[in-house]
This record gives structure tokens, C-alpha cells and sequence, in this order.
């Protein structure tokens, strides 16, 4: 199990500490609200089923290899975009590739070097403080279901306040001696906060990946022999990061190896590069 050793631990245990409170309060003034009832119990399900979604993507995303390149690769050349049958070779020319100094290794342009995971990351998007790991080509997936579902839960959280403040006006409320009172003040400070939050980091995301181009040359790569492919999709990009060229219903629930299913040519167009030696 991958897991990064450092102070973002403390930042992501707090994220984690904040949510479970919001999600204990909001659970809280739903039996304040509707008691022991069916509709409680209904609408508790729907919470806590959105909460082990949101935690299980955090805990895949905090806790899956990024995308590390082992330190002895060969970085593989990719055949012309007309020509997706050729082989990949190693590269020859020295212009093509890059040289970490840090790894002291030879890279395929697509990586980026995290000092805090301590080596190259294969189409790195950022190091997030939130998970305590870099994000990317092994834990892209999870980190954007960790924001689809986080931004549900809030929306979730925000909606079940306002309903209870709404249904009964002269005793419910947010002041002090009404339901949900200042619990309900401090769960929707939490889904606001952590909602807004979600939604644009997950709006940047979309746009980020929708407007990479390596992705949509991997596309292009890996599609090659369907000749409707002429411009990649969204959905064809988010694909190439989560394990399918089209949806399936594995795209919604969070796990740890998410390419499992592809080819080794594929993973060849991915990764840039194939290890040396394998490594323990």
C-alpha cells in the first residue's frame, strides 16, 4: 500500500475529522427531525451510503501509487498518429527525452518530478495536500470521484437543513432553542465550505483533462483502428484515466489498480516507458 510520509497527513486527517462531523450532526437532526421513522431511516441510507463513497475515494486516493516511475526505465518512443501499428523503440535521440537530476534517470516527457513523494510522477496533476499524494495517472480516477462525491454529500447535508428549517417554520430554525439550531449552522458551514470547494476543484479538473492534449493523443493511439474516432471526447479522455475506453460501471466506485484491464500496447501510450528490471 502506497503512503506518503510527511505534514499533509495532519491536513488530510483534518478534511476527514471535519466531514465525519458535518455528516454526524446532519444524521443527528434527521432523527431530531423525522424520529424513528422510515423516511429517517430512507434518507439517513442515502447519507451514509454517499459518505462511504466519498471515503472510500478519499482512502484510494491518499493511499494508491500516483503513478511513480521506477528508477531504470526504457522510455519508448510513440509511432506517428498515422501510423498506430508501428512498435514502440527505444528513443534515440537525447532532445526527446528528459533527464531527472533528482532521480538521477533518464523520463518520458510526461512526468513531473514531487519532492514530497520523493520521485517522477507519470502526468502528474498536482500534489494535494488534502490526500497527502500527488494525483496522477494511477489515482486520477479516484481523486475525481473524491470530488463528485463530496460535492452529492454536501449538496445532501445542505438540502435535509433547509428542509428541516422549511417544514416547520414557528419551531424549527437556526437559532438558539429551535431544530436544528446551531447544528444545523455548523453542518451547513461544513457543506458549503467543503461543497464549494468540490465543485471547483472539479470544474478545473474536467477542464484540465477535457483540454490535455497527451490525453487525447492517447486516445487517438489507442483507438486507432476505429476510424469514427476523428476527435477524442470527453468521455474518451476521462477513459484513458479510468481503466475503459467507454463507461462502465466500474467508473463509479473507487479502487486501487484502475488500469487492470489494459492491454500492455496500451499501457505502453500511457506510461511512456516500460521497467527495466521489477522492482520489489
Amino acid at each position: 500500500m502506497w503512503f506518503v510520509t510527511d505534514g499533509g497527513f495532519i491536513v488530510a486527517l483534518l478534511g476527514i475529522a471535519l466531514m465525519l462531523a458535518g455528516v454526524g450532526l446532519c444524521l443527528s437532526n434527521m432523527h431530531g427531525w423525522l424520529g424513528a421513522s422510515m423516511a429517517s431511516g430512507i434518507l439517513a441510507t442515502g447519507l451514509l451510503v454517499l459518505s462511504v463513497l466519498t471515503a472510500s475515494a478519499h482512502w484510494y486516493t491518499m493511499t494508491t501509487n500516483p503513478g511513480t516511475v521506477p528508477k531504470y526505465v526504457q522510455v519508448l518512443a510513440a509511432p506517428a498518429s498515422d501510423d498506430a501499428d508501428a512498435e514502440h523503440v527505444p528513443l534515440q535521440d537525447e532532445g526527446t527525452t528528459l533527464h531527472c537530476d533528482l532521480c538521477d534517470a533518464a523520463r518520458p516527457r510526461c512526468v513531473t518530478h514531487c519532492d514530497s513523494c520523493q520521485g517522477c510522477i507519470t502526468m502528474m496533476d498536482h500534489h494535494c495536500p488534502w490526500v497527502n499524494n500527488c494525483v496522477g495517472v494511477g489515482n486520477l480516477k479516484n481523486f475525481v470521484l473524491l470530488l463528485i462525491y463530496l460535492f452529492s454529500t454536501c449538496v445532501y447535508m445542505g438540502s435535509m437543513t433547509v428542509a428541516q428549517v422549511a417544514s416547520c417554520p414557528e419551531t424549527c430554525g437556526l437559532d438558539d432553542g429551535k431544530q436544528p439550531g446551531k447544528a444545523g449552522v455548523a453542518v451547513m458551514a461544513v457543506a458549503f465550505i467543503f461543497g464549494a470547494l468540490a465543485a471547483i476543484m472539479l470544474i478545473l479538473e474536467v477542464f484540465s483533462i477535457h483540454y490535455d492534449e497527451r490525453i487525447a493523443w492517447i486516445v487517438q493511439m489507442t483507438r486507432a483502428q476505429d476510424r469514427r474516432v476523428k476527435r477524442a471526447t470527453l468521455t474518451q479522455k476521462l477513459g484513458v484515466l479510468f481503466g475503459s475506453a467507454t463507461f462502465r460501471w466500474h467508473w463509479l466506485l473507487p479502487g486501487r489498480d484502475v488500469h487492470r484491464h489494459r492491454s500492455a500496447a496500451d499501457m505502453d501510450f500511457i506510461l511512456g516507458y516500460r521497467p527495466l528490471f521489477h522492482e520489489s
